[in-house]
C-alpha cells in the first residue's frame, strides 16, 4: 500500500529471482500486487500504474538473470487485473520475453470462464506455466481435477492446439491429515488418481 512496502516487496522478489537462477528453475510465478487490498479497487487507473511501475521495474532483474516471470490471473472479482484478458493485456504492454503468463485454472473457474477458451486466448508465445485445479465455480476451493465444474477435456485439448510446452502444476493435494490409520488405502487410491490427472493433463 506504500512506496515502502512496494520497495520491500521489489527487493524481495528481485532476490526470489536470483535464487531461480542459482538453482536452475526457468519460472517465477507472481501476483499482480493489490496497493488496496484483495476486495477493493477504488481507483483501477492508479492500481494498474503501481503494477505497471512494479513490474517494468521487476522485469530488469529477470532480464540480467535470464528467468521469465510469470503473472497468474486472480480470483478477485473486484479487482482489474484479475481476469486472464486483463493479464494477457498487461503482459503485452510490458512488452518483454522475459514476462509471461502463469495460467490457474481455478481463478478462470471462480469467474465462469472457459478455461480451454482462455489457453487458446493465451496462445503458446505468452504461455509459460499452468496452476492447476478444480472448484465448484464459485468458491477457489483447489480441488483435484476431475472434482468440480471445470471441462478438463476441453482444457486438454486447447493445450494440445497451441502446443503448450511450459511446466504444469498441480496447485492441489490430499488433506492426509483428514484420514484415520485405517483410511491407508483410500489416501493411496486418492494419490494415485491425483498423479494419474497430471499424467493426463501433460497428454500421457
Amino acid at each position: 500500500a506504500t512506496p515502502e512496502q512496494r520497495a520491500e516487496r521489489l527487493e524481495k522478489m528481485q532476490k526470489s529471482i536470483r535464487g531461480c537462477k542459482i538453482i536452475g528453475c526457468p519460472y517465477l510465478v507472481i501476483h499482480p500486487i493489490m496497493p488496496f487490498g484483495h476486495y477493493s479497487n477504488p481507483d483501477p487507473d492508479e492500481f494498474y500504474r503501481l503494477n505497471f511501475e512494479f513490474f517494468s521495474e521487476l522485469i530488469k532483474t529477470a532480464e540480467e538473470c535470464g528467468v521469465v516471470v510469470c503473472l497468474e490471473n486472480m480470483p478477485f472479482k473486484d479487482l482489474t487485473l484479475s481476469t486472464p484478458t486483463e493479464i494477457l493485456n498487461f503482459v503485452k504492454d510490458i512488452n518483454s520475453p522475459y514476462f509471461k503468463i502463469c495460467f490457474d485454472t481455478g481463478h478462470a473457474s471462480v469467474f465462469g470462464i472457459s478455461c480451454g477458451d482462455s489457453v487458446r486466448l493465451i496462445g503458446k508465445e505468452y504461455l509459460a506455466t499452468l496452476h492447476v485445479h478444480d472448484n465448484n465455480g464459485v468458491d477457489d476451493l483447489h480441488l483435484p481435477v476431475f472434482k468440480g465444474v471445470i471441462d478438463w477435456e476441453d482444457f486438454r485439448s486447447a493445450l494440445i492446439e497451441i502446443g503448450f510446452e511450459g511446466a504444469v502444476s498441480l496447485e492441489t493435494r490430499i488433506l492426509t491429515e483428514n484420514y484415520g490409520p485405517g483410511d491407508a488405502d483410500l489416501v493411496e487410491k486418492l494419490q494415485i488418481e491425483l498423479a494419474e490427472s497430471a499424467l493426463y493433463i501433460a497428454g500421457k
